[in-house]
């Protein structure tokens, strides 16, 4: 479990604390921290572990479709250009990596792909900021990790 102090203690994720609007960054931490399961019985973290060992994706890619439906974050992102939120979805990342150092994994230097730009100025309502066929509508690509 990941707590926003440990958080503030880390100099990477430290850096990133500003660019979260006022109280996204604490919802975030609660939401990745929830003992909730999907239904087959997994919690958020071992997805995210499982997107890495099964299925040689982004950690991210384990929780991000759930992550992109809640109210909170696709509101957020609807709002906002994908420049005027770079900084939060690195943020996002870096919670993440938080995360799977935790679970004990270890950063592979590398990034994995989750999504292609459309380049549109505003964010779609179904595709957000990238094209239909995309796994992600919010995020292009996320650091992977060695479980």
């Amino acid at each position: 479990m990941i707590t926003l102090n440990d958080w503030h203690k880390d100099a990477h994720a430290s850096k990133y604390t500003g660019a979260f609007p006022q109280g996204l960054l604490s919802w975030l931490i609660n939401w990745f921290n929830s003992s909730a399961t999907c239904s087959l019985g997994l919690t958020r973290i071992q997805r995210m572990i499982v997107a890495e060992q099964y299925f040689e994706m982004p950690a991210l890619a384990g929780v991000l479709k759930e992550l992109e439906v809640e109210a909170t974050i696709d509101g957020y992102f609807q709002t906002q250009t994908a420049d005027s939120s770079k900084r939060v979805r690195q943020g996002i990342g870096v919670l993440v990596k938080l995360h799977m150092l935790h679970a004990g994994a270890q950063k592979m230097g590398k990034k994995g792909i989750l999504g292609r730009r459309n380049h549109a100025q505003t964010p779609h309502p179904q595709t957000g900021y990238n094209t239909p066929r995309s796994f992600s509508k919010y995020f292009s690509q996320a650091e992977r990790y060695k479980v």
